[in-house]
């Protein structure tokens, strides 16, 4: 089973690999912790798998990382273990909304 989320993430660093022919690529995140969580506080990171491409992305967006950036994001369950792999990066937009999400107004009319 798996999910796919779109989430805000300040990446403070990404690799890749290649190995015996298998390519792949870890981005590492860091967010604040929230302030209603009593057991965490300060920053918490995390990484995540990618594409091995996606580093070359990265690096077009902001060649200078930390930053923040949009990330889309798959959700994966498996044997009891819950793991993030990125599918997409862009730039961070300022609502958290991409373009694509936002629908007409169906109570508009248009002559």
């Amino acid at each position: 089973m798996s999910m796919i989320n779109t989430i805000q993430a300040h990446v403070i660093g990404a690799s890749r690999y290649e190995v015996e022919g298998i390519k792949g690529a870890k981005l590492i995140i860091m967010n604040e912790a929230a302030p209603d969580n009593d057991n965490l506080f300060g920053f918490q990171t995390s990484t995540m798998s990618a594409p091995f491409e996606m580093v070359d992305k990265i690096r077009e967006l902001n060649p200078r990382l930390p930053g923040n950036l949009e990330l889309d994001v798959e959700i994966r369950a498996s044997q009891g273990k819950v793991t993030m792999h990125a599918i997409a990066v862009r730039e961070a937009s300022v609502t958290g909304r991409r373009p694509s999400d936002t629908k007409p107004d169906s109570t508009s009319k248009t002559n």
